[in-house]
């Protein structure tokens, strides 16, 4: 979708369901159009940012939003626009109001209701009461201040006690404000360190208050491919289609471990427990010369993520890249082989000692193992 598009016409809801629709079927099939079962992992969860446990994939809604900001932004910049009316909501200057810092100069621009120029905050938002009684809610502060008009504008109006405390508190505060004439209002954004609008600082703004609900911080700084990373990301929400996963969404599956005939099959198990799987790590860390400390035993840990980054944290921090790289690889291995290869063909001792080299398997044509294109030749 062109920027300039999103930039001046918000986008319809419809086209933007749309769009996220084929998102999600390339992410999960690679094909344009799929339906809900195949998505392992809620759409709100993948547009997070990654370091708040999501994929980074762009929220068209936030980011559209991002766009037409730098409207209002140039607005305040830019003294002859050759625009009538910038194409923003009133979600859009709402979150720009909040987003931004005016110190009054002459009081000629700035909005004395909406622009944040009353110790960084709006007078509609110290006092919302009171805000519903002005008939005239877009003057500039000059004209506000000239003669007390904001005063005459809502004495005779107020009734109840918490308007008058929401106008005692203003007046407080607006006695402090004295205009310089021949200076004009300046504006400055709150998200940057130089104080200047960027749509990359207003997309992220908006996911302030986001929790992170996965610490995915040693998946994407490992020395791996990006199928392994996103594969390992779902492992460690426990999302992938083990038994306690397909017994969740009623398909058809088998309880018991297909590798050892044990346990209940879950992500934890397959790829941690399982007596296969640990051998399968022992043979892969002696393949790559790294040693676990006692602390670090398979069975002691409640899930994939606490595992992980205590074994990582054992190792320095050039090597811990590549643990982690090692780690991601054999995961997807392992759980993309069918058992009947794995029981037969990788339990024998001389395999064992070679699976280290099975994550060639999993490189892409034309990359190497850190996933950077290889020369060509001349």
């Amino acid at each position: 979708m062109p920027t300039y598009h999103l930039s001046v016409f918000p986008l319809a809801a419809w086209v933007r369901k749309r769009i996220d629709k084929i998102h999600r079927s390339f992410l999960w099939k690679g094909k344009a159009e799929t339906n809900g079962g195949h998505c392992l992992v809620s759409w709100p969860l993948i547009n997070k940012p990654k370091d708040l446990g999501g994929l980074g994939i762009i929220n068209l809604e936030k980011f559209s939003r991002a766009l037409r900001l730098r409207w209002l932004w140039r607005a305040w910049r830019d003294e002859d626009h050759p625009w009538q009316d910038a194409p923003c909501d009133r979600t859009d200057r709402l979150f720009f109001c909040a987003s931004t810092r005016v110190s009054i100069g002459d009081g000629r621009k700035a909005k004395f209701w909406h622009d944040s120029w009353l110790d960084g905050m709006a007078p509609r938002n110290l006092a919302p009461h009171l805000f519903e009684l002005v008939a005239r809610k877009n003057n500039p502060v000059a004209s506000e201040l000239l003669g007390d008009r904001w005063i005459n504008s809502v004495t005779n109006k107020i009734t109840t006690t918490t308007e008058l405390v929401e106008f005692v508190l203003l007046w407080t505060k607006i006695q402090d404000v004295h205009l310089q004439p021949g200076i004009p209002d300046s504006i400055t954004w709150k998200w940057t360190p130089d104080g200047i609008f960027s749509v990359k600082s207003a997309y992220r703004a908006q996911f302030l208050g986001s929790f992170r609900h996965l610490k995915a911080d040693l998946i994407w700084k490992a020395r791996t491919e990006p199928k392994c990373k996103i594969f390992a990301w779902i492992l460690l929400q426990n999302k992938i289609l083990t038994a306690d996963n397909l017994a969740v969404r009623g398909w058809p599956h088998q309880q018991a471990c297909t590798l050892c005939s044990g346990l209940l099959e879950t992500g934890l198990h397959l790829c941690l427990q399982c007596p296969f799987a640990q051998e399968v790590w022992n043979q892969v860390l002696a393949q790559e010369n790294f040693t676990l400390p006692p602390q670090v035993d398979f069975t002691l840990f409640p899930n994939i993520a606490d595992w992980w980054q205590c074994a990582a944290a054992s190792f320095p921090k050039d090597r811990r890249r590549v643990f982690n790289g090692r780690l991601q690889m054999v995961n997807a291995i392992f759980t993309s082989l069918p058992t009947f290869y794995m029981c037969t063909f990788l339990l024998q001792p001389s395999v064992l000692k070679q699976i280290g080299k099975f994550r060639k398997i999993c490189l892409w044509r034309g990359s190497d193992i850190n996933g950077k294109s290889k020369p060509k030749a001349a």
